[in-house]
Order: C-alpha cells, then structure tokens, then sequence
C-alpha cells in the first residue's frame, strides 16, 4: 500500500538552531499516529511542514498544549539556606513574585569552590518557554482578540515588553553556562542532575524526574508587577479540520471533538486529575496547591491561531543583549502584520 505522508531527509533549521534533523516517514492510510517529545523538540514544526506540502495554501489551525510554571530544586534549597516550605508560603500569601524570584536567585547562586567562577547555578531553561510564561505572569500577550474578534499584535504592549526585558536580564544574570558540545535539551539533564535550582517547564515534566536525585517540588510562575494573581496559559493538543469541509461539517465535527474532550456537567474528575500528579511529584503541595490554582487561574493565547507565525525563531531565540525586545519587535512587526491581515480576512 503506497503511504498518504511520506518524506526522506526532512530538515529545518532556524539560524544555527536545528528544529528537524533528517526526518524519514513513510505513513500508510488508515493509521493513527502519535507524535510524542519534549517542548520545543520540533513536533509543532514537523506537522506544519507536513501540512504546508500536502495541503498547499489551504488555511488549518493548530493548537498546541503550553501549561508550565516554575520546578524547583529542594536539595539546592536547602544547601542555600532556603527552607524549600517558604517557597509554597510565599505563594499561598501571594507574595511569590518576580522579586521575590529573584531575591531567590540571588542566595542560590554561588562560586563553591572560591575560584572565581558561578558553578551554582539558579537557573536552567528552555528560553521558548521561559519568555512566553514571564509574558502571562505580567499581563502580557503575544496576539490580542479585539470586540470583533480581530487578532492584533500585542508585542509591543507595555505589560509584554516589560516581561521580555525582564526575563531576558533575568537570563544574562542567572542562566547556566552550558557545554559548547551540549544537546539541545540540556537544560532538563542539567536540572535533573542537580547543576540549577530552578527550571521553567510543564507541569509533565515531572513523571520524568524518578532518577533525580534531590527533591523537587512546582510552584506558580512568580506574578509581575501588573498582576495580582498568578496565571497560566491554557491550549491543547494539535487539533486540525482541514478547509476540503463545508462549514456545516467543520463545526459538527467540532461539536463531536467537544464532547468528546470536555467533563460531562455535573462529573468531576478532580480527585483522579490529583492521584495522577501525586505519582509524579514528591510533595503534595505540588499538586494541591499549584496545580490545583493552575487548573482554575489559566487564559488563552492566539498566537498559535496564526498560520505562520512562530514565537521561537521570530522572536525568543533573536533576542540577547545586543537585540533587544523592543528591536526585534520592530523588525518583525510588518511581517506579524501581513500574517494578520490574512488571517483577519
């Protein structure tokens, strides 16, 4: 049987950044596949390269999971001094923020060995990760949704900016040094080892600790100065109706993906939701006091609605200290229009 998707050599590269690296796929008809990885391994990549070659300038939509606030480090807690306990205090008197983050960094990250050089580090991070939560602790947004609901750029809103120029400091103060030869996923093998304190990711992350030798715990992204509660981003899964249906097909099958998703009224599930997290985390504050708040504090994002647009290469990963937010918001704000003009027709 001759295969519906099939490509050899598949590869794609952002700057020095490999996203794909020498994909082979043959896929026969009638198959249910599953496309599993890590945040930013390339999968939402892969399906947008797929779906560009096999169906042209047909217009689908792909939603994607992004539920990550902050992993942190007991044993290296403690080592600083920190009763890892205080943690969960200051986020449960609603004093866990930014500055409080940071003032955290600051008695984490030491020379043990006097020579001069950090070798403990507050911080490792996947900065595709790291920048878009700062963005929601604050307020911010990528892509808005007007009255009319008209997508507009949100870049360049205050709230937004002052999370960028923030987490990037943040970045250049207390990041680790990673080997030049590292994967470039190091940053869980680093945090998992013990070489960081704090870690931004989903809350996932977590089932895949069980070698990790310290402690762990999660707690909320801090808030920003422009919020008085913590949040998260809420999305889902890749969902795709392709444009070959008519408009009255699209949204019973829609209807028919609702109710098959969403909790029958009247049901909870919340204890089960609980018992699958109280396997992966080693304290239950984990899961009843931050997971918990992120099942009812989240919101949703757009800029994943956006065909073409893609937060990593045209933003996160241009910025450093010599490219600022504010620059490279303007450079690519004629092309985030044109992609917004489409999309708005």
């Amino acid at each position: 049987m001759a295969p519906v998707v099939q490509c050899m050599g598949l590869t794609k590269t952002y700057g020095r950044k490999i996203a794909l690296n020498q994909i082979n796929l043959n896929l026969e008809r009638g198959r249910i596949i599953g496309l599993l990885g890590p945040n930013g391994s390339g999968k939402t990549t892969l399906i947008k390269k797929l779906l560009a070659e096999a169906l042209g300038d047909t217009r689908v939509v792909l939603i994607e999971n992004e539920f990550g606030e902050i992993g942190i480090d007991g044993g290296f807690l403690k080592e600083a001094g920190i009763d890892p306990q205080e943690i969960y205090d200051l986020q449960e008197n609603m004093e866990w923020t930014w500055e409080k983050f940071e003032e955290m960094c600051q008695k984490v990250a030491a020379d043990t060995d006097n020579d001069g050089v950090i070798d403990r580090y507050a911080m490792a991070n996947f900065n595709a990760v790291l920048y878009p939560l700062a963005v929601y602790s604050n307020g911010g947004e990528f892509i808005g949704k007007d009255e009319n609901g008209n997508l507009y750029n949100a870049l360049e809103s205050d709230a937004t900016m002052e999370a960028l120029n923030w987490a990037l400091d943040m970045l250049g103060k207390y990041e680790m040094t990673y080997p030049e030869d590292a994967a470039w996923d190091y940053w869980i093998t680093a945090y998992i080892n013990g070489e960081a304190c704090f870690m931004a990711d989903e809350a996932y992350r977590a089932g895949q600790m069980e070698d990790m030798k310290d402690d762990f715990g999660f707690v909320c992204f801090p808030m920003g100065p422009r919020m008085d509660d913590y949040t998260n981003a809420w999305m889902n899964n890749p969902v795709v109706i392709p444009a070959c249906y008519d408009e009255e097909k699209a949204w019973k099958l829609a209807f028919a993906y609702n109710l098959w998703t969403e909790v029958v009224p009247g049901y909870t599930v919340e204890e089960a939701f609980k018992s699958n997290y109280y396997k992966s985390f080693r304290d239950t504050e984990s899961v009843d006091l931050t997971i918990a708040r992120l099942e009812t504090n989240g919101f949703l994002t757009y800029h994943t609605l956006v065909p073409g647009l893609d937060l990593g290469p045209d933003l996160f990963w241009a910025l450093n200290k010599d490219n600022t937010p504010a620059q490279q918001a303007e450079t690519i704000r004629p092309v985030w229009a044109a992609y917004l003009e489409e999309i708005n027709k």
